[in-house]
Protein backbone atom coordinates (compact mmCIF):
# COMPACT_ATOMS: atom_id res chain seq x y z
CA UNK A 1 0.00 0.00 0.00
CA UNK A 2 1.24 3.67 -1.06
CA UNK A 3 2.10 5.91 1.97
CA UNK A 4 -0.12 8.56 1.00
CA UNK A 5 -2.98 5.54 1.04
CA UNK A 6 -1.81 4.78 4.60
CA UNK A 7 -1.98 8.58 5.52
CA UNK A 8 -5.72 9.05 4.36
CA UNK A 9 -7.19 5.66 6.19
CA UNK A 10 -4.99 6.97 9.58
CA UNK A 11 -6.88 10.72 8.86
CA UNK A 12 -9.86 8.70 8.27
CA UNK A 13 -9.62 6.63 11.25
CA UNK A 14 -9.04 9.85 13.21
CA UNK A 15 -12.18 11.81 12.47
CA UNK A 16 -14.00 8.37 13.52
CA UNK A 17 -12.26 8.74 16.77
CA UNK A 18 -10.21 5.65 16.26
CA UNK A 19 -7.13 7.24 17.61
CA UNK A 20 -5.10 3.37 18.10
CA UNK A 21 -6.33 2.48 14.72
CA UNK A 22 -4.62 5.90 13.26
CA UNK A 23 -1.70 6.16 15.35
CA UNK A 24 -0.80 2.47 13.99
CA UNK A 25 -1.22 4.13 10.17
CA UNK A 26 0.77 6.92 11.13
CA UNK A 27 3.73 4.91 12.77
CA UNK A 28 2.60 2.68 8.74
CA UNK A 29 3.80 5.93 7.43
CA UNK A 30 6.57 6.87 9.31
CA UNK A 31 8.04 3.25 8.74
CA UNK A 32 7.66 3.60 4.66
CA UNK A 33 8.68 7.26 4.75
CA UNK A 34 10.87 8.21 7.92
CA UNK A 35 10.97 12.24 6.58
CA UNK A 36 7.31 12.86 6.33
CA UNK A 37 6.65 15.77 8.50
CA UNK A 38 2.56 15.37 8.48
CA UNK A 39 2.63 12.14 9.30
CA UNK A 40 4.63 12.68 12.74
CA UNK A 41 2.10 15.84 12.99
CA UNK A 42 -0.61 13.21 12.57
CA UNK A 43 1.07 10.45 15.23
CA UNK A 44 1.02 13.52 17.36
CA UNK A 45 -2.48 14.39 17.25
CA UNK A 46 -3.85 10.51 17.96
CA UNK A 47 -0.87 10.38 20.88
CA UNK A 48 -2.57 13.58 22.43
CA UNK A 49 -6.30 12.18 22.06
CA UNK A 50 -5.05 8.93 23.67
CA UNK A 51 -3.13 11.09 26.33
CA UNK A 52 0.33 10.54 25.64
CA UNK A 53 1.53 13.50 25.86
CA UNK A 54 5.27 12.92 26.03
CA UNK A 55 5.49 11.12 23.37
CA UNK A 56 2.98 13.62 21.36
CA UNK A 57 5.70 16.21 22.40
CA UNK A 58 8.72 14.21 21.04
CA UNK A 59 6.80 13.17 17.44
CA UNK A 60 5.52 17.07 16.82
CA UNK A 61 9.33 18.09 17.43
CA UNK A 62 10.12 15.61 15.08
CA UNK A 63 7.60 17.25 12.29
CA UNK A 64 8.79 20.44 13.38
CA UNK A 65 12.69 19.53 13.11
CA UNK A 66 11.57 18.50 9.39
CA UNK A 67 9.31 21.49 8.59
CA UNK A 68 9.73 24.50 10.88
CA UNK A 69 7.45 26.47 8.94
CA UNK A 70 4.34 24.19 9.35
CA UNK A 71 1.86 26.42 11.46
CA UNK A 72 -0.26 23.03 12.30
CA UNK A 73 2.52 21.60 14.22
CA UNK A 74 3.29 24.70 16.02
CA UNK A 75 -0.61 24.47 17.11
CA UNK A 76 -0.79 21.01 18.00
CA UNK A 77 2.56 21.68 20.05
CA UNK A 78 0.59 24.77 21.92
CA UNK A 79 -2.29 21.97 22.47
CA UNK A 80 -0.07 19.65 24.05
CA UNK A 81 1.51 22.46 25.90
CA UNK A 82 -1.74 23.94 27.39
CA UNK A 83 -2.85 19.82 28.56
CA UNK A 84 0.44 19.80 30.50
CA UNK A 85 -0.45 23.40 31.67
CA UNK A 86 2.39 25.35 30.47
CA UNK A 87 0.45 28.48 29.02
CA UNK A 88 3.17 30.73 28.36
CA UNK A 89 5.04 28.69 26.06
CA UNK A 90 2.08 27.28 24.47
CA UNK A 91 0.72 31.19 23.76
CA UNK A 92 4.39 31.26 21.90
CA UNK A 93 3.68 28.16 19.76
CA UNK A 94 -0.05 29.38 19.07
CA UNK A 95 2.00 33.10 18.10
CA UNK A 96 4.06 31.33 15.63
CA UNK A 97 1.24 29.48 14.00
CA UNK A 98 -0.90 32.12 13.73
CA UNK A 99 1.87 33.94 12.16
CA UNK A 100 2.57 31.21 9.63
CA UNK A 101 -1.30 31.22 8.92
CA UNK A 102 -3.17 34.10 10.08
CA UNK A 103 -6.50 32.99 8.19
CA UNK A 104 -7.12 29.91 10.79
CA UNK A 105 -9.86 30.88 13.43
CA UNK A 106 -9.44 28.01 15.11
CA UNK A 107 -5.21 29.09 15.86
CA UNK A 108 -7.00 32.18 17.81
CA UNK A 109 -9.88 30.24 19.78
CA UNK A 110 -7.11 28.08 21.19
CA UNK A 111 -4.83 30.56 22.01
CA UNK A 112 -7.75 32.47 23.96
CA UNK A 113 -7.82 29.79 26.10
CA UNK A 114 -4.76 29.84 27.90
CA UNK A 115 -5.14 33.62 28.11
CA UNK A 116 -8.33 33.03 29.98
CA UNK A 117 -6.88 30.65 32.55
CA UNK A 118 -3.84 32.96 32.82
CA UNK A 119 -6.39 35.87 33.97
CA UNK A 120 -5.69 38.23 30.86
CA UNK A 121 -8.99 38.94 29.84
CA UNK A 122 -8.36 41.69 27.34
CA UNK A 123 -6.37 39.61 25.24
CA UNK A 124 -8.49 36.28 25.05
CA UNK A 125 -11.66 38.44 24.43
CA UNK A 126 -9.33 40.10 21.26
CA UNK A 127 -8.40 36.19 20.35
CA UNK A 128 -12.44 35.39 20.20
CA UNK A 129 -13.08 38.54 18.59
CA UNK A 130 -11.10 38.05 15.95
CA UNK A 131 -12.20 34.29 15.14
CA UNK A 132 -15.56 35.76 15.23
CA UNK A 133 -14.96 38.39 12.50
CA UNK A 134 -13.41 35.19 10.73
CA UNK A 135 -17.07 34.01 10.84
CA UNK A 136 -16.54 31.38 13.12
CA UNK A 137 -19.43 30.63 15.23
CA UNK A 138 -17.75 28.88 17.75
CA UNK A 139 -15.85 31.71 18.17
CA UNK A 140 -18.63 34.04 18.25
CA UNK A 141 -20.15 31.98 21.27
CA UNK A 142 -17.18 31.74 23.09
CA UNK A 143 -17.05 35.94 22.49
CA UNK A 144 -20.40 36.32 23.98
CA UNK A 145 -20.08 33.56 26.67
CA UNK A 146 -16.90 35.34 28.15
CA UNK A 147 -18.18 38.57 27.99
CA UNK A 148 -21.44 38.04 30.19
CA UNK A 149 -18.85 35.66 32.25
CA UNK A 150 -17.09 39.09 33.03
CA UNK A 151 -19.72 41.11 33.33
CA UNK A 152 -21.10 38.93 36.17
CA UNK A 153 -17.97 40.03 38.65
CA UNK A 154 -15.67 42.59 39.13
CA UNK A 155 -12.61 42.75 37.17
CA UNK A 156 -9.64 45.24 36.70
CA UNK A 157 -8.73 46.46 33.46
CA UNK A 158 -5.93 43.70 32.29
CA UNK A 159 -5.52 45.97 28.11
CA UNK A 160 -1.90 45.75 27.87
CA UNK A 161 0.41 48.72 29.84
CA UNK A 162 0.65 51.45 28.05
CA UNK A 163 3.83 52.28 26.40
CA UNK A 164 6.47 54.91 27.95
CA UNK A 165 6.24 57.14 25.26
CA UNK A 166 6.93 61.25 25.40
CA UNK A 167 3.21 61.53 24.32
CA UNK A 168 1.80 59.34 27.90
CA UNK A 169 3.86 61.31 30.08
CA UNK A 170 2.13 63.71 32.79
CA UNK A 171 4.15 67.27 31.71
CA UNK A 172 7.03 67.89 34.19
CA UNK A 173 6.39 70.72 36.43
CA UNK A 174 8.75 73.84 37.34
Amino acid sequence: MAVLEIMDRANVAMLNKESNKALKGFEAAIAKTPRLPNAYIGKAAAQEKLGRLVEAYDSIETALKLEPGSAMAHFLKGVILVKEKRFENAITEFDQAIRINPRNSRFFITRGDPNLRLKRYFLALKDFERACRMGDRIACSRLERTRKNLRTRPVLDHRPPRSRSPLNRPPLER
